[in-house]
This record gives C-alpha cells, sequence and structure tokens, in this order.
C-alpha cells in the first residue's frame, strides 16, 4: 500500500489488524487521531504540512514493516523512551536524530522527526529517530533546573508549591534524558556495527541535547558507550564512543542555566559541528548560534556555520527557503570529517 493525501484512516485502521507493529507505531505518533470517531477522515485533514509529512512518514515505515523489520523498539517498557531504526544501506554510516519540541514533544511525524529520515535515507544513510518520554506538566524553566527528585515530582509539578522542590544545582531531568540518549544510541551501535561512524542531528530544543551529547560532561561520557573499534575509528575518548559530528539545527544554545550551556562546555575535543539558524527565527534569536560558533572558533573545533536570510523558526528540510538543502550539505560536512 502507498499512502496518499486521500489516504482514509479508517483504510490505515484496516491495515492495522495485518500489521499490529504499525498500530503501535500510530499510536505512539498520532495519539488520538486513529479512533472509531474519525475513521471517516483522510490523512489531508491533518492540515496541509503535517499531513504531507505524516504521508512520506508513513510510506517510509510501512516500507520497512512489508519486510519484516521491526521499525520501532521500546527501551523502557512504558512506551516512553524508544527509537526508530530505519536499516536501509548496509555499509552507510548512520544519523541519530532528536526531534524538536521544548523537550516534550511526542508527535515525530512533524518536520523534525520521521521526515527529517526520509530526506536522510533518500540521501543514503541510516537513520535513528529518538522519541522520549513527555514532560508536558512542566515548564521548560523547572525542565531544566529539576532537582534530584524530579521523576517523582514531574507529574504533580503545576503547583508553585511542587515547583519550589526543584534545585538549580542537579538538573536531573538533563541527567535522565542523556542517559536515555545512552541507552538510544548503545541500541543503534549493538544493533548495527556500522553505526560506529554515528553523527547526531538535533532540531530546536533536540539542538540542545545533541550539542550536549557532543560534550563529556554530560553527554557520550556519561552515557557510557563502551566501542570496542574506538582506536581503529580515531576517537580520542579512551574507548567511549562520542559522536563523529554534531548537526545543530535552529538551537537554544547559549542557555541560561548554569552548567548545562553547550557554549560553555566545549573543548578541544569537541566533535565537528554544522550549525544551521534562520534569521527570522521568531523563537530562538541566532545570536545563539553565533555564540555557539565563537565558542568552536576558539577552541579550534572544525566547524561551519550558515545562516539563512529568509528561514523562520523550525524550518524543517528548508523547502521553500534558502534553506532548501541544507541537510545534504550536513551530511557532506560529516561524512568528510569522518573520513578524515
Amino acid at each position: 500500500m502507498t499512502f496518499t493525501m486521500e489516504t482514509r484512516f479508517d483504510e490505515i485502521m484496516e491495515l492495522c489488524r495485518n500489521y499490529p507493529e504499525l498500530k503501535k507505531i500510530l499510536d505512539i505518533c498520532l495519539p488520538g487521531e486513529m479512533t472509531e470517531q474519525n475513521t471517516s477522515k483522510t490523512i489531508f485533514d491533518l492540515g496541509e504540512r503535517n499531513a504531507y509529512n505524516a504521508m512520506i512518514s508513513l510510506n517510509l515505515i510501512f516500507e520497512e514493516l512489508e519486510t519484516g523489520k521491526e521499525v520501532y523498539f521500546d527501551l523502557d517498557g512504558e512506551a516512553g523512551t524508544g527509537i526508530f531504526l530505519f536499516h536501509r544501506h548496509p555499509g552507510s554510516p548512520w544519523c541519530f536524530v532528536i526531534p524538536a519540541g521544548d523537550f516534550v514533544t511526542v508527535d515525530l511525524f512533524k518536520s523534525a522527526g520521521v521526515p527529517i529520515a526520509v530526506e536522510l535515507d533518500r540521501l543514503g544513510v541510516n537513520v535513528a529517530v529518538w522519541r522520549h518520554r513527555t514532560m508536558t506538566d512542566i515548564s521548560l524553566s523547572d525542565i531544566c533546573t529539576a532537582g534530584t527528585d524530579f521523576a517523582g515530582k514531574r507529574k504533580a509539578a503545576g503547583t508553585e508549591a511542587e515547583k519550589s522542590c526543584f534545585t538549580k544545582k542537579e538538573h536531573a531531568f538533563l541527567s535522565d534524558m542523556m542517559k536515555d540518549m545512552g541507552a538510544a544510541v548503545s541500541c543503534m551501535i549493538q544493533s548495527f556495527p556500522d553505526a560506529e561512524d554515528y553523527s547526531v542531528f538535533g532540531f530546536s530544543s533536540g539542538g540542545v541535547s545533541a550539542a550536549l551529547w557532543g560534550t563529556e560532561a554530560w553527554g557520550y561520557r556519561t552515557g557510557g558507550i563502551q566501542s570496542p573499534g574506538a582506536e581503529r575509528c580515531g576517537y580520542r575518548t579512551g574507548g567511549l564512543l562520542s559522536p563523529g559530528a554534531v548537526v545543530c539545527a535552529f538551537a537554544p544554545l547559549a542557555g541560561k542555566y548554569e552548567g548545562i550551556c553547550p557554549t560553555q562546555l566545549i573543548d578541544a575535543d569537541y566533535p565537528p559541528v554544522f550549525l544551521i539558524h534562520g534569521e527570522l527565527d521568531e523563537k530562538v534569536p541566532i545570536c545563539h548560534s553565533e555564540q555557539m560558533a565563537q565558542a568552536l572558533t576558539e577552541k579550534k573545533v572544525p566547524h561551519q556555520f550558515v545562516r539563512v536570510a529568509d528561514a523562520p523558526h523550525n524550518f524543517g528540510k528548508g523547502f521553500h527557503t534558502e534553506a532548501d538543502g541544507w541537510l545534504a550539505d550536513a551530511v557532506n560536512f560529516w561524512r568528510t570529517r569522518v573520513s578524515k
């Protein structure tokens, strides 16, 4: 089956009877959409932009399911943290994609989720897309500054009394997130040994996570990912597998939170970085990426900084802007660095 804008939800639900894995994925990616009340709706009814992204994402996922491959791996047993793996180019490197969404969304059919995997697949690389647990009942400030009791308090954190339980020292949520990312990257590497030269692609808040993953203080070293081939691959991390490159798109990197700002954690061993940011970004000023680029220059870290004159926040693949084609540029940057 090929999904189109006219594909009805009832047709998709019928397909799920033969592909239970598809039903599980839809429950994750489109919660509330695939219901008996909505069976007469079509993919187009998701809205023009989301509909296109959902259509291309469904086609990629279904192509994999038809070959008998498992696509989504639940990593915590509670449908919270998981990873989509698209191994379609044996021998090619892997991209680890961290979607956007203020650390809270799991709608992977939006422009910075599985649709990015579709484009990266077209460029001939393998793709892992991370799905992290939701924190929709907490503000971004609380997420960044939560204390060690965060896990037990997060569901009740809507009140000022509960928020007062948080400290600005432990950053437990981000520590928890890095451990979750470690589990996801480990799953990718253990499943596919050719994933050792992986890169990390992050979008908006996902860009913060990607940038932090490149640091020893918060990222790959915290995740504790061991690589028997690390010395062969030329890593300088004592056997711990750092990414071959970090790609940050429209990311809020010049953080307000002491101790977790990536620009303050960059050292000479930081991975090569590809930065891209729109000058029309209404959510994250481009000065954040400018500061990141300055820090990379000071530490002599190889990087490329692309300013896009006509792009707003979350321009995705860059269609209809001067950023169109930027993913190919980022992949070429990464491949060049890995081959050196």
